[in-house]
């Protein structure tokens, strides 16, 4: 007999290579000195907004381009999944398990950040990617004005970008106070999930077979 075995959307999103879901990181970073300084002294957190395409899918990785100039030292970061919550980052998705650091003076790094068991993401739906800088004394966050992104699977990014400090008592502002129309520049790698009528369909493949070979 033949058994089919239902598999969750993280174990086929891992079960093969990840693509590219969305990014700018080929833009040109061209917005007053192409960076947005992160100040950890205030735990400050910046975000950009991205929408997703017609699928779901897992994000097992992202690659955001950081800088960190000569003299302030090593900085460590966490990087961070939300929920929209209209004009701003709602409820925490997940972070991210990886924590990478730029040694003093690194200048603009493309910093990958991981996810084990992947990051499951509903389709046509808004979410929020957010970095913080943990340790380090200046570094930034390579911004461009270019409005255009790569994704093979309709998913876009937003213009809107904001930052935060002080995340217990302060309210986001809008980058474009300091940089007027800049977009910090990033990458999100994954998988797409097969609808559940794709599920449905195979496993009634599943049945049938079972049923033809205990004839």
């Amino acid at each position: 007999n033949i058994v089919f075995v239902a598999m969750t959307s993280a174990t086929l999103a891992q079960a093969g290579t990840t693509d590219l879901l969305v990014g700018n990181l080929g833009m040109s970073g061209d917005v007053n000195s192409s960076t947005l300084s992160i100040d950890p002294q205030y735990n400050t957190v910046h975000a950009s907004r991205f929408v997703t395409g017609s699928d779901m899918s897992v994000v097992m990785s992202a690659t955001a381009a950081l800088r960190n100039v000569s003299g302030y030292g090593n900085a460590t970061y966490e990087m961070y999944l939300y929920e929209d919550d209209g004009t701003e980052p709602g409820s925490l998705v997940a972070t991210f398990d990886s924590t990478p650091t730029l040694v003093d003076g690194a200048g603009t790094v493309h910093v990958s950040f991981t996810s084990t068991l992947g990051i499951s993401l509903d389709a046509n739906s808004s979410y929020w990617i957010g970095v913080k800088n943990t340790t380090g004394t200046y570094t930034g966050w390579e911004l461009t004005s270019s409005d255009d992104e790569s994704s093979p699977l309709g998913w876009t990014i937003d213009d809107d970008a904001i930052f935060k400090q002080h995340p217990s008592s302060m309210n986001w502002t809008d980058i474009s106070i300091l940089y007027d129309g800049a977009v910090p520049k990033y990458s999100i790698n994954g998988n797409t999930v097969p609808a559940p009528s794709a599920f449905a369909l195979l496993a009634a493949c599943g049945a049938i077979t079972s049923r033809r070979r205990r004839r």
